[in-house]
């Protein structure tokens, strides 16, 4: 079930240029800022939102210095949220549930092509909580920093595949436990005897 903040919500409130709408349990934009054209400042962090559009943000390529989107149920991103704002200088992607697939390996190369253009240009760009933005799935990434990963473990996302490999996983552990109790069993039969 997805929860939205009303369309017209923000209607006539073109001069606001700080939102945080953080521990609000929306999923989508559904177009709602598209009446925010000054915002400089988004916080959207620590709720439920599970997918951001280039359309979403549109209004706010020009101004929009600071993006605070942590503590989502983020999985992909487009490069071209990112790509199209101007004025990023400051933006906060840790704690999703990212999936490292080529379209991350994208936003990667935007986030690394931001620093390099604020250097460039004597401006400033930090990607806030940089160790805690990690890769959650494919599982043999998880757990890595999204900046850390090295470009060709980038790959497409098959989840049939990811889900064998964790099954496979499993089994195993449950394979351990099998030989325990059965280990454990003639050890308590040997313990009565003697």
């Amino acid at each position: 079930m997805s929860k939205r903040i009303d369309e017209d919500a923000f209607n006539g409130l073109n001069n606001l240029y700080r939102l945080n709408i953080s521990e609000i349990s929306i999923t989508e934009f559904n177009n709602t800022l598209r009446h925010l054209p000054s915002l400089k400042e988004l916080d959207v962090g620590n709720g439920k939102l599970q997918h951001v559009d280039e359309s979403d943000l549109e209004a706010q390529n020009e101004k929009l210095e600071r993006l605070i989107l942590r503590n989502n149920q983020l999985t992909t991103l487009s490069r071209n949220v990112l790509e199209n704002m101007k004025s990023l200088s400051i933006l906060d992607l840790s704690n999703n549930q990212w999936l490292c697939d080529e379209n991350m390996e994208a936003v990667v190369e935007e986030i690394e092509l931001k620093y390099k253009e604020a250097i460039l240009l004597d401006q400033e760009f930090v990607l806030l909580h940089a160790n805690e933005t990690t890769c959650n799935r494919p599982h043999s990434l998880q757990g890595q920093v999204i900046m850390n990963v090295i470009k060709d473990s980038f790959k497409m996302y098959n989840s049939s595949e990811d889900v064998i490999y964790s099954m496979t996983s499993t089994m195993s552990t449950m394979d351990n436990i099998k030989i325990e109790d059965i280990s454990t069993n003639i050890l308590n039969k040997f313990l009565a005897v003697s």
